[in-house]
């Protein structure tokens, strides 16, 4: 962070808002009662800041008072209160509007239930005035809630809430400050934001995107998701009954086997597989963990590599995990999937394969056997040209002698095969020689890269937004 974040406890924030003298505002909230304006009561002063508490917890009052819908604990149902809150809010008090700073908070939120049948979750959001009299900002927050104690749950409610108003007018422009404030006070075991959007006048379009790299870059999700059109995502929603095809790599830049590793692929599952093909889902995966060690690496480094990757008219995904395994057990836990394929290329596959000495290495390698044989998953594995520049795939591949024969069990088990159909004449680019050959503004470069992304590429270099003249320590790919 530029400094250190300044340690205030939740009531301290309360009161230091409380006592804001142009802060007011209304707070609606369903679902876990009303923990967060229960704060700001308890702080005291809180009459200069609260013009408004309401808890709709009823279905049909609240449909009464917000238009009904589908899915009480839902985006829709969170911005419709924000919409209503705050229509009425600048309406009433416009005699007020030019000293005041308006805002309504809202949340909409599943404790878990007697029975402990469900997972806590919902959705919190805030739509504020940065200066009076001027159209508001909105930020909207998705949590999950991994604990099954409900007085733990409304707590960690109760100070999120409070660390997402405080954030919303002290820290809009610090996308670092703002999300490492949304997690004080809080035991982040218990805690997962896998979703943030902050819109209006104030932010750039690609506001939202930072703020939701700073998740992943804090720990506090494991995954976010960026759409073909450059949205964010909720994975749960999107990866829902798909055949998810994932291509794990660095992307610096994408090129033409890059393309074909996708295309590939996705052709497999269709022909070989009997996958219905508006069911299969191609998307790219970009993890931290990669670049671990190089701090000066900035989040506008991912955002290109975003770019580029929409521009091949995918979407990605970028997470916290290192190892194979662990994303895979990830994904079989988290979403509900038809089934997980992981593309890997031959020079990937290697490095968690080869004859290492260290039981870690070994260790990680059969957890990624096990991983993928344990639901409908596989590897699909792309091939190589060999020294003949013959094509090269499983068959040449050297095995430890402690994982050949359940490798091969793998591999007649269809857990593990070959890409077929691959075009050869592709595989002699290489990504690390396109890339030194545009940093030495070199022209070869050109026919190695999908032309649709040539003008993404471009603009990036003429702005000096270097796709990455940083060389990225490897993992096990």
């Amino acid at each position: 962070m530029k400094s250190q974040l300044e340690q205030l406890s939740t009531r301290e924030k309360a009161l230091k808002l409380n006592l804001q003298p142009t802060t007011y505002g209304v707070f609606a909230e369903i679902g876990a009662g009303q923990e967060v304006v229960n704060h700001f009561f308890n702080a005291g002063a809180a009459s200069g800041t609260i013009a408004k508490a309401i808890s709709a917890y009823d279905m049909t009052i609240s449909d009464s008072v917000y238009g009904e819908t589908q899915k009480y604990v839902s985006r829709e149902r969170v911005e419709s209160m924000l919409d209503v809150e705050y229509h009425d809010l600048a309406k009433n008090l416009s005699n007020r509007a030019a000293q005041k700073h308006f805002f309504v908070f809202a949340n909409t939120i599943e404790t878990i239930n007697f029975q402990k049948t469900n997972q806590g979750q919902g959705w919190l959001g805030i739509r504020y005035q940065l200066t009076p009299n001027t159209p508001p900002a909105t930020c909207v927050i998705h949590v999950i809630l991994h604990n099954d104690d409900v007085t733990i749950q409304r707590k960690i409610i109760g100070d999120l809430g409070v660390n997402l108003i405080y954030g919303a007018f002290e820290f809009s422009h610090d996308n670092e400050r703002f999300i490492e404030n949304l997690k004080q006070n809080i035991n982040t075991d218990y805690l997962e934001v896998n979703y943030i959007e902050m819109y209006g006048n104030e932010f750039d379009s690609k506001k939202s995107i930072r703020l939701s790299l700073q998740l992943v870059k804090s720990g506090l999700t494991k995954m976010i998701m960026i759409g073909k059109s450059f949205e964010i995502l909720q994975p749960m929603n999107s990866l829902y009954k798909k055949d998810v095809v994932l291509v794990r790599g660095r992307f610096k830049p994408p090129t033409k086997v890059t393309e074909e590793m996708f295309l590939r692929s996705q052709n497999q599952l269709v022909n070989d597989d009997q996958k219905i093909e508006s069911s299969v889902l191609a998307i790219a995966e970009i993890t931290f963990q990669c670049f671990q060690d190089q701090s000066e690496l900035s989040l506008d480094d991912f955002i290109q590599r975003a770019e580029l990757i929409i521009g091949l008219g995918y979407s990605l995904v970028i997470t916290h995990f290192t190892y194979h395994y662990e994303l895979i057990n990830f994904m079989r836990s988290t979403f509900k999937l038809n089934s997980l394929t992981i593309v890997l290329g031959m020079d990937n596959l290697r490095k968690v394969t080869g004859r290492q000495d260290d039981s870690n290495e070994e260790a990680g390698f059969l957890k990624l056997l096990d991983a993928i044989s344990s639901f409908n998953g596989k590897i699909l594995v792309f091939p190589e040209l060999n020294h003949r520049s013959e094509l090269s795939g499983l068959a040449d591949l050297k095995l430890n002698p402690s994982v050949h024969h359940l490798f091969q069990y793998l591999i007649s088990k269809s857990k593990i095969e070959d890409i077929g159909g691959v075009n050869k004449k592709l595989l002699s680019i290489r990504s690390d020689r396109v890339l030194h050959a545009m940093l030495n503004n070199e022209d070869s470069w050109r026919e190695a890269v999908p032309d649709r992304i040539i003008p993404i590429l471009d603009y990036q270099t003429q702005f000096k937004q270097t796709i990455s003249s940083i060389a990225d320590k490897s993992v096990d790919r």
